[in-house]
C-alpha cells in the first residue's frame, strides 16, 4: 500500500495554480481501502493496526493537501475546472469576496447590523418560506452560508455606488 495522497502533496506545492484532482483517483484510494478492509479484519488485530496507521497517514496527507489547496485559492491562483473540489473552492472565492465587502461597508445595514438581502429564487430561510426578490435581512454568517447556496443576494449601499463610479 503506498501513501494515497503525498504526491498529491508535493504535486501541489510545486505548482503555481490549484492542481487538478480527478474524482478518479479518490474513487481508486476508497476502492483499495475497503477491499483492505475486509482482509485485514479476516488477518486479525496487527493487520487492523496497520491499516489503522495507514489511514491516519492518509488523513494527515489530506490534511495538508487540502489546506494547500485552500490557501492557494485564497491568493488567487487559479483552479482547474475540472478539479473533484471546484466548486468548493470557488465557494471559499465568494466567502472571502463577501466577507470582505461587508467589511469594507459596501453592503446596506439595517440599525441592529444585519444585511440587507434580496432572495433569488423561491425559497425557505430559516424556516420561513420566500419569495423570489423578496427582501430580508441575515447576519453575516447566514449571509455567506445563502449565497453560497444561491438563494440570496446582498443588496449595496451608497458605498458600492461611489466605488463603482470612482473605479
Amino acid at each position: 500500500m503506498r501513501p494515497a495522497y503525498l504526491s498529491l502533496v508535493r504535486d501541489e506545492m510545486r505548482s503555481d495554480k490549484v492542481i487538478k484532482i480527478e474524482r478518479s483517483m479518490i474513487n481508486s484510494y476508497f476502492k483499495e481501502l475497503y477491499s483492505i478492509i475486509t482482509e485485514a479484519r479476516r488477518a486479525g488485530r496487527l493487520a487492523e493496526e496497520y491499516l489503522a496507521k495507514y489511514v491516519m497517514k492518509n488523513y494527515e496527507d489530506a490534511y495538508l493537501l487540502t489546506q494547500l489547496r485552500f490557501i492557494k485559492t485564497a491568493t488567487g491562483l487559479s483552479i482547474e475546472e475540472n478539479s473533484f473540489d471546484y466548486k468548493i473552492l470557488m465557494s471559499i472565492r465568494r466567502m472571502i469576496e463577501l466577507i470582505s465587502r461587508y467589511l469594507a461597508g459596501y453592503y446596506l445595514l439595517t440599525p441592529e447590523g444585519k444585511i440587507v438581502v434580496q432572495v433569488k429564487k423561491d425559497a425557505i430561510i430559516d424556516g420561513v418560506r420566500y419569495r423570489k426578490g423578496d427582501l430580508i435581512t441575515l447576519d453575516i454568517n447566514d449571509l455567506v452560508f445563502y449565497t453560497i447556496l444561491d438563494l440570496v443576494k446582498p443588496v449595496e449601499s451608497l458605498v458600492a455606488s461611489i466605488v463603482a463610479r470612482i473605479k
